[in-house]
């Protein structure tokens, strides 16, 4: 059993060719088959409009690591 997750760096628009201080994408894949899919392509444009926002790197890895409070 295993979570990966994939996400790059910084948010870089195309059309900028340059970091900007905005949310990721990020994708969780859990081996178990839980949690939901969304059904959305991975990019930035559909990280953005699933309303689904970590606020900072500890919500990162208590989502990551299924920590709860």
């Amino acid at each position: 059993e295993f979570r990966l997750a994939i996400t790059p760096d910084h948010f870089t628009p195309l059309a900028l060719k340059t970091h900007v201080a905005r949310p990721v994408p990020l994708i969780i894949y859990d081996s178990r088959g839980t949690g939901t899919a969304s059904g959305l392509t991975y990019s930035e444009r559909n990280a953005e409009s699933s309303g689904s926002l970590l606020a900072n790197g500890a919500e990162f890895f208590d989502v990551l690591l299924e920590r709860h409070e």
